[in-house]
This record gives structure tokens, sequence and C-alpha cells, in this order.
């Protein structure tokens, strides 16, 4: 609409091969000058206890010095000043134990703190806080020759910034953002020529806490809390096999297919559209001969036709995902 976006030239229908707008070189309406200065120092242990338990402690320091000055004649828009300097300390702990029967379970903590670069909000913005919590186990069987992992987490993130879908150019602080999944992997080697790769994750990526937008819509709906982040899949997999000759005149020559598979994604934060689900088959053949390797691969084997959301201003925006291509690589090792 015109009230939210006066300066748009027009609309072009790209459906329509006659639906063209003349080219306007734009005026240059902002202007942005920025200094971030950034330092950290970090002390940590690892011990050793009982000989089967683990535990990496850590502490780390981090100063965070923004300048910035940014203006601009959008009516939009608003110009805005500020100098800060930030100070904070983020612990991470970890641990290991081993069970025995080639059987290991593990569980981490950590925070996390960083400045946020590019943001165009009025006020000086917070910086971006994130605590992990994750869990699980690791196994090898020898016999079954069979090892992989199956681990648990949760991360939250706070004062995130996004694109604001009311003030063009701009952005905002969502409150927070909750990440919880599941993560599989599995690898299965019977013989060394040959190996079996199996992943899967379940992710749950969703808005816990938001900042109300105070600009008046007309219908718009401007509460994010419960929807799920762009671009992030609840589903997601891959299985792949691998055969590599060991010995005989095709030494050095291996094979491979896999398959990646997603479920349905939100295009953008207001979780309107969804691309549809997907899957890509890609295959390899590799041939090694002394410091040499040459690598052609194929990805997107079947030419599936699929979309990928695509971040573009806040935008509900797709873009055509890579067709059928063909990439070879030669290298040489010194």
């Amino acid at each position: 609409p015109d009230t939210i976006l006066p300066i748009r030239a027009g609309f072009l229908d790209f459906s329509a091969p006659g639906s063209i707008i003349p080219y306007v070189q734009p005026d240059l309406i902002d202007r942005s000058d920025n200094t971030f200065q950034t330092f950290g120092a970090y002390v940590q242990d690892q011990i050793t206890a009982f000989e089967r338990l683990h535990v990496l402690a850590g502490l780390r320091v981090a100063a965070l010095s923004v300048d910035h000055d940014y203006s601009t004649e959008n009516t939009l828009g608003a110009p805005s000043r500020y100098d800060e300097d930030y100070t904070e300390f983020a612990p991470r702990i970890g641990a290991v134990g081993e069970l025995g029967a080639g059987i290991s379970v593990f569980a981490a903590y950590s925070e996390g703190f960083r400045g946020v670069l590019n943001y165009t909000g009025r006020d000086a913005p917070q910086p971006e806080r994130s605590t992990m919590l994750e869990g699980g186990f690791k196994f090898a069987n020898e016999d079954l020759h069979l090892s992989g992992s199956l681990a648990g987490y949760q991360l939250i993130r706070e004062n995130v910034p996004t694109a604001n879908p009311f003030v063009p150019g701009s952005t905002v602080q969502i409150g927070e953002q909750e990440s919880r999944g599941l993560e599989l992997d599995l690898a299965w080697e019977p013989v060394p020529a040959f190996s079996l790769l199996f992943a899967y994750a379940l992710t749950d990526a969703v808005v816990t806490e938001d900042i109300i937008n105070e600009v008046p819509t007309d219908g718009k709906d401007i509460d994010r809390v419960g929807k799920h982040l762009p671009r992030v899949p609840r589903h997601s997999a891959r299985l792949a096999a691998r055969y590599r000759f060991q010995d005989g005149p095709l030494q050095g020559l291996g094979i491979g297919m896999g398959i990646t598979a997603a479920s349905k994604r939100p295009v953008s934060l207001t979780n309107d559209y969804f691309t549809a689900p997907y899957y890509v088959v890609d295959a390899q053949v590799s041939y090694e001969r002394g410091p040499w390797k040459t690598v052609l691969s194929v990805s997107n084997l079947t030419d599936n036709s699929y979309y990928d959301p695509y971040p573009f201003l806040g935008e509900d925006v797709v873009a055509p995902a890579r067709p059928l291509s063909v990439f070879l690589t030669v290298s040489r090792t010194f």
C-alpha cells in the first residue's frame, strides 16, 4: 500500500513479458557510519576423573564497543546516533562419561554473546545473547560395524534482529527465539570399502517472546509469538552410500550416491506461506592417484524442481533451487 511504501515506482509482473518498469536512478537516502570494536579473553581447563569422566569448563569475557551514526531522508525512517559499550561473561561446561561397551553419555551448557551488526533501528540495539543446553549419547559396536550418536538440544537466542515489515530497510529486535530438537547420526561400515551414512534432524524453532510493533496496520498480523522461524524445516534427513576400491586396477576409485530430503519451510517470519517438501539426489565419482584427485559430482540428479525461501527485506520471497548441475574438480596436494 502507498501509505507503507510510497517510494515504489510500480509493480513488475514476472509472468507477463510486457510488464516493464523503466529504470530510474535511485537517490541515496540512507547514510551510515559505524565502528565496531570487540575484545575477548577466555580461560578453560579439561579434567579427567576416575578414568571415565572427562569435564571441560571455561569462562569467556567479551567486550563490545559500538559507535553508530545513521541518517536518512526516508519519511518512514528516523536518524539515530549512539555510542555504547557492552561487557558480558559467558561460561560453558561439558562432560563426557564412558559407560563401557563402546557407549558414552555427554551433556553440555554454554552461553553466547555477540554484537548486532547492520542494525537500523531508532534506539541502540541490545547485544544478542544465547544459551545452549544439549545432551545425549554416542556408541560404537565393532561386531555390528555400527557407530552413531543421538542428541537433544535447546537453544535460546535473545535480542535477535529481524527485518521490520512496516518500515522498509529498517530492523527490529525480536524478544526471544527458541529452538529444540533431536539429531540422529548413524554410520555402518561392514567392510573398509563400503560405508552407509544416515542422518535425521527434528527441529522445532519458534518465536517465544516478541516486541510489539507500534506502527498501525490494516489487517496485518504483528503477533509473532509461536511463529516458526523462516527457512527452517521441521524434518530433514540424508541417506548416503559410498564404495571405495581398495586394490586391483580400480584402486583409488570411489563411487557414491545420496539423497537429501526436508519438510516444508516457512518463507518468512509471518508464516503466511510455506515452500513444499523436497528431495534431492546427488552422485559422485572420485579417483585418487598419488597427490592428484579428480572428483565428478552431480547435484539434483533427477532435476527435481523446487523452491528455497529467500530473505529479502522481510518479504515473502522464494528462489528456484539449483537444477541438475555437474561439477568437475581436479586438485593436487603438495
